[in-house]
């Protein structure tokens, strides 16, 4: 479990990435990551690898002039955040929008599309990207879709003090009697990756629920990135 767990993350971080470049760059994304694995060592090429692949199924489109509000795409290690998209200012606060957004994922496992969701759970598409609002913050929510049609996820960009309330707020909903999840994994460093996870595991709602929160731990000029992983079965 642990290291599916791990390489699950990982992919859905490496097409994220590739949204992201191919909005920025169009044309031109590939080459961007080429120059990204030309400068690094075999984990910055076999992250690449992953992301080439996300890469061929993003249609290319024209490069749009990146502007200051461009919002830093959620990687899995530092130097491909530094040198591919521009960090934006840590958000603050926003442990209520992530367990809302846990919360907005369980009625799309079971079937609800995120514009029905998007009535009661705070739901919202700006710029073409799904997001769940609370308490004056946003996260990116990514809803099940065709190629994982149980997972949902969850891409978080926080200031580096909002990590413990961040884990706390999933541990009380994940852990709480509505659902009553067991934490099988407590904030563990993930082998070979700056990355530590978290997971809670059980049967909730007729079905088998895993629950993960993987947090980049990498040092860097960028601000924390974390990403919360809900598969339904």
């Amino acid at each position: 479990m642990t290291k599916l767990t791990d390489t699950l993350v990982l992919i859905l971080k490496a097409e994220r990435q590739a949204r992201a470049l191919r909005r920025r760059y169009g044309e031109k994304a590939e080459q961007r990551l080429e120059l990204y694995q030309a400068r690094g060592g075999r984990p910055e090429r076999d992250y690449g690898a992953l992301v080439a692949r996300a890469l061929e199924a993003e249609p290319a489109r024209p490069s749009p002039q990146a502007g200051p509000g461009m919002v830093a795409g959620v990687v899995g290690l530092t130097a491909l955040a530094l040198m591919l998209v521009p960090s934006s200012p840590a958000l603050a606060k926003v442990a209520p929008a992530v367990s809302q957004g846990a919360q907005a994922c369980l009625p799309m496992l079971a079937g609800e599309t995120a514009k029905e969701v998007a009535k009661t759970h705070g739901v919202v598409r700006r710029d073409g990207v799904w997001q769940v609002e609370a308490g004056g913050e946003a996260v990116e929510i990514a809803p099940p879709g065709a190629a994982n049609p149980n997972v949902c996820a969850l891409y978080i960009s926080h200031a580096p003090d909002e990590a413990e309330a961040i884990f706390a707020s999933i541990d009380g909903w994940a852990t709480a009697p509505d659902l009553g999840l067991a934490r099988v994994r407590d904030r563990e460093p993930a082998a070979g990756a700056d990355r530590q996870t978290s997971v809670w595991a059980g049967e909730a709602l007729g079905r088998s629920l895993d629950v993960v929160l993987s947090k980049d731990t990498s040092s860097g000029e960028v601000e924390p990135q974390s990403m919360l992983v809900i598969t339904a079965r």
